[in-house]
């Protein structure tokens, strides 16, 4: 006697998310080249970024002497610029807010992207890598 055994054939995997967030700390001095990173993350939704946002802005904020860190905290505590900045992330635009202490410039941003999954969440299918030289091997 024979047993028939069915295995399910489940659907290629896809991305849980259409996009994802990067959210970015940075801070620069006028005058001069280059930029100082203090921070980045990647979130799965607008409101993931604001918080994130507003968690690296609190931490700008206690580095600051208090009349430099007075705009960021009313920066912080504005709920209709929350929800501005969150509209704009979920629109597929960028957000950005810039604190400014003497020459020193930080700026807190946030960028939508399309999610990453496997072949761009087309198909299960393992792509080839490339091929050619390495960089490495010269």
């Amino acid at each position: 006697m024979r047993m028939l055994i069915v295995a399910p054939v489940f659907p290629a995997p896809v991305p849980l998310a259409v996009r994802v967030y990067g959210c970015e700390a940075v801070a620069w001095t006028r005058g001069r080249t280059g930029l100082f990173r203090l921070g980045a993350c990647t979130v799965g939704s607008a409101w993931g970024a604001v918080l994130w946002l507003c968690w690296r802005g609190s931490h700008v904020a206690d580095q600051l002497d208090a009349a430099a860190a007075r705009p960021v905290r009313a920066w912080l505590a504005d709920r209709e610029e929350t929800e501005r900045a969150c509209a704009a992330l979920e629109a597929g635009r960028g957000y950005a807010h810039v604190v400014a202490d003497g020459p020193v410039r930080y700026v807190l941003s946030a960028v939508p992207r399309p999610a990453a999954g496997p072949d761009s969440g087309r198909s299960g299918t393992p792509r080839a890598a490339p091929q050619g030289p390495s960089p490495e091997r010269g």
